[in-house]
Order: C-alpha cells, then sequence, then structure tokens
C-alpha cells in the first residue's frame, strides 16, 4: 500500500515539473437583433454567435481574429477578413471582397453565395444578353452540354433574351451567359467581355462566370464594328427517311421547331447528326457530303468526319455565304423488303432457268451415249 501511494505521489510530483497550457476564456456574444458592424475587429478568443433569424451587415473592414457562428444572415457590404474562421450554417452574402474565404466553413444548410451583375443591353443595341435559366449550374459542368449549334444555351438553359443578371451565385457553381448579335458579324475574338475588368474568353460560344471570394460586375466592349462577329449559316436538311439535326437539339425539336438551319460562328466548329427515322434504314452507301465534298469518318482535322457518337463535324467555319449538307444512302424498310422480295423471285426465276437448262443439258447428254 505504502509503495503505490509512493508511487501516484511521484507521478504527481512529476508531472507538475510541466508546464501545463490552460486554453483561455472564450468571450462568446450572441446577436439577437439586427447588427451593422463597420471598421470593427473581432478580437481573438471571442465567439460572436448570429442568431437564427438576425442579421448581421458589415461595412468598411471588419477584421474576425476570433471566431463567429453564423446561424442567421451575414451580408458583407465592405471587406471582411477572416483571420480565423466563421462557422456558417445560415447564409453568407458577400457583396464585395472576403479576405481568406477558406477560412468560412459552410456546413449543413449553410449557404454562401457571391453577388453577380451581368448588365442587361439596351433595346437598340444590336447586341443581347441571354443569362442561362439555372443559374447555379456546377463550374465543373461541361460547357458543351449548355449550347446548341445556333450559339444560344440550349433546352433547359435557354433564359429570357436580354434581361441581364443581377442576383446571387452559390459557392461552387457558375452563371452562364452568351451574346446574341443582329448584324453581319467578323471575329469573335475581338469582342471582348471582362468580370471586374478581366476578361471572360467564349468557350463554345458561352461565356463562364465563376465567383469566388469577391462580387462580380461583367462589362463589354465597345460596339464597334471592328468587334462583332461573323456568323455563317449551315443548312440542315431533311429527305425521305431522315433530317440533319444539329448538336444541342433533339430530333424532336428539330422537327417541330422546323430547325432548317444554324448560325455559326465565323472560325468555330459545328457538330451534326444524320437521324434516322421510323421505317427507314441507312445502307451501306450512306454518304454524307459538305458543298459537294464527300467526307469519310477517317479523323481528318477540318472536314466533316462522323464519330463515335455518330456526329460529323465541321471545324473551322469560313467566311462563305452558306454550307450545304446532302445525304445519300437512306432507304425505307418497305422498299428494302420489296427490293428483297423482287431480288428473291430473280433469283428464284434464275435456278428454275438453271434447273431447267441442266436438264436439257443432260437429255443432250444422254442421247449422245445412246
Amino acid at each position: 500500500m505504502k509503495k503505490t501511494l509512493a508511487a501516484v505521489l511521484a507521478v504527481i510530483i512529476a508531472l507538475a515539473c510541466f508546464p501545463v497550457a490552460f486554453a483561455e476564456d472564450v468571450t462568446v456574444t450572441t446577436l439577437s437583433e439586427n447588427t451593422t458592424y463597420a471598421d470593427t475587429t473581432i478580437p481573438a478568443n471571442t465567439q460572436l454567435t448570429v442568431a437564427e433569424g438576425v442579421t448581421l451587415t458589415i461595412t468598411g473592414t471588419v477584421t474576425v481574429n476570433g471566431i463567429i457562428d453564423n446561424q442567421g444572415t451575414i451580408i458583407n457590404k465592405g471587406t471582411l477578413k477572416v483571420n480565423n474562421n466563421i462557422w456558417n450554417s445560415g447564409v453568407i452574402k458577400n457583396d464585395a471582397t472576403v479576405v481568406n474565404k477558406a477560412n468560412i466553413s459552410t456546413n449543413g444548410k449553410g449557404v454562401y453565395a457571391t453577388h453577380v451583375v451581368v448588365p442587361a443591353t439596351a433595346a437598340e443595341d444590336l447586341y443581347h444578353v441571354q443569362i442561362a435559366d439555372n443559374t447555379v449550374i456546377n463550374h465543373n459542368t461541361n460547357v458543351s452540354k449548355l449550347y446548341n449549334d445556333t450559339y444560344k444555351l440550349s433546352g433547359q438553359y435557354l433564359g429570357a433574351a436580354n434581361t441581364g443578371f443581377d442576383g446571387y451565385v452559390q459557392d461552387g457553381f457558375s452563371l452562364y451567359f452568351t451574346l446574341n448579335f443582329d448584324e453581319v458579324r467578323t471575329d469573335p475574338n475581338k469582342y471582348v467581355v471582362y468580370a471586374n475588368g478581366i476578361r471572360v474568353y467564349r468557350d463554345m460560344h458561352v461565356y463562364e462566370v465563376t465567383p469566388e471570394a469577391q462580387a462580380v460586375t461583367v462589362s463589354y466592349s465597345p460596339y464597334v464594328s471592328e468587334n462583332l462577329i461573323k456568323q455563317i449559316k449551315i443548312a440542315l436538311p431533311s429527305g425521305k427517311g431522315y433530317r440533319v439535326v444539329a448538336r444541342g437539339y433533339t430530333l424532336d425539336q428539330a422537327v417541330n421547331q422546323q430547325i432548317d438551319y444554324i448560325l455559326a460562328d465565323y472560325g468555330t466548329n459545328v457538330e451534326f447528326k444524320v437521324m434516322i427515322l421510323d421505317g427507314y434504314h441507312a445502307t451501306d452507301a450512306l454518304t454524307v457530303t459538305v458543298d459537294g465534298a464527300e467526307k469519310k469518318s477517317d479523323g481528318t482535322f477540318d472536314t466533316p468526319t462522323g464519330d463515335t457518337f455518330g456526329y460529323y463535324h465541321i471545324n473551322g467555319i469560313n467566311d462563305v455565304e452558306e454550307y450545304r449538307i446532302t445525304v445519300l444512302g437512306v432507304q425505307s424498310d418497305e422498299s428494302a423488303e420489296k427490293l428483297n422480295g423482287i431480288l428473291e423471285t430473280i433469283r428464284r426465276v434464275f435456278a428454275t432457268i438453271m434447273n431447267v437448262f441442266n436438264q436439257i443439258v443432260n437429255m443432250f447428254k444422254n442421247g449422245l451415249s445412246l
């Protein structure tokens, strides 16, 4: 027993020889009503809780050296410097600038969103902005899924023309839009779109804005003739048993909307597919030509070639009046059946004739042998 007590005492004395760090007291402040912080520092060892249903508005510069537990709404209209942490299970709307945004932990039902403005264009302008309906498309989305070959946002992404956008884009998502022009165009690279003064390049004829830690305002370069975008007409024919459909459209859309042509930006690429209608089939002699030139699926660059998904490509649209596509070698199933029937009849007749001929030959042979 004495040995046990001695051992315990020795451990206690040994521990006493080492410094032990105890956490400093943390001052917790809870905002229970709407509050504005202007040019304020939240000191270390301080936790500011924004209660549910309460809005904290930030103006000027607010530095967070402590912790903010946001269960309500934070609206940042100034510069928010997050040197420590913000736990966000509520809503943060960033209308200006956040420094050290990575220190904001959004979890559960929390939302962090940044203000984005894409100005609408005036009715008298010769170009018009068109915003995607779904303005929170994950920015990892393949942009090629968002456009059709009229170089407008397609399908469910198609928004009303010339409405612009003034709202919030959730963290990790993007805003997509395009510009439609009214007049003859030239080089698309000469017409410049900016986001906060930084050029945004057209990708598959769509502009993408992905806000991070700063609110975004889009602007456009002056509209002068040197900055216009020339668009070339691509005729999309239909015939007995087939219809040519541009990428981005379904067969039903092409038929119901009577899409007989598209407009493609000069210097860009176009993809189309030959859709075979019910009751018809493509024969082995199927031929697709563009402006009279037959092209096979040989992978040749800058020529229309069918890929493994059945698409044909026109790479590098030239400055011509119109591209014309011709399709040959589509046949109706009924015609094929009739033709097969005729061929079968001919085969049988030929077989009968050959049989008679062979019998006559055999008769002569037998007669001669006698």
